[in-house]
């Protein structure tokens, strides 16, 4: 059970319905909602536009560093809106800015986050490979692993950081303090 939660980072929003449900449950939070998808990203601003004092949707991928990714549709080929996963891009793709966690934490002045909720659909592989201090800042993790590479990348970042872990349906949960 999470108290005293004031900032959430919502990486791969969708729709915003899950940023919905973190704003109804912690009524002080603020929540940074990053969707790449260009359409998924319209409805999250529009779902989020109620609580707009408390909400910011970014059309932007989270990603190791700056810069832009391509947007890629679900791995059948057709458009399933949330399956959206972001590649490093080439030259002719629908591509999306990017934003690594330090320029982010900048951007909106957070020097802690005390949710940070990603579904990214494989893209956490690119996050937790480098440049992780930031782990330091986050009091809990909610996170969807996408492939075994992803977990091992993942399970590596964050054991310095004393992270415990429990596992419900497909979301692994951590909060620190529960390892001694």
């Amino acid at each position: 059970h999470l108290k005293n939660v004031h900032v959430v980072v919502d990486c791969g929003a969708y729709t915003g319905i899950t940023s919905l449900f973190f704003l109804s449950i912690f009524p002080l939070a603020r929540v940074i909602a990053l969707e790449p998808d260009r359409e998924n990203y319209e409805l999250c601003k529009a779902n989020l536009n109620p609580y707009r004092t408390r909400a910011e949707p970014i059309n932007a991928a989270i990603w190791s560093s700056q810069g832009q990714v391509q947007v890629v549709r679900g791995s059948d080929g057709y458009r399933n809106a949330w399956g959206i996963r972001t590649i490093k891009s080439s030259e002719y793709c629908e591509k999306v800015s990017t934003l690594d966690m330090a320029t982010l934490m900048n951007k909106y002045s957070l020097t802690k986050i005390d949710l940070l909720k990603i579904d990214i659909e494989g893209s956490e592989l690119n996050l937790f490979q480098e440049q992780v201090d930031w782990l330091s800042l986050v009091d809990s993790i909610v996170i969807e692993l996408h492939s075994d590479e992803c977990c091992k990348t993942f399970f590596d970042a964050v054991k310095p950081y004393k992270f415990g872990c429990f596992f419900k349906g497909e979301t692994f949960c951590f909060k620190k303090g529960l390892l001694k």
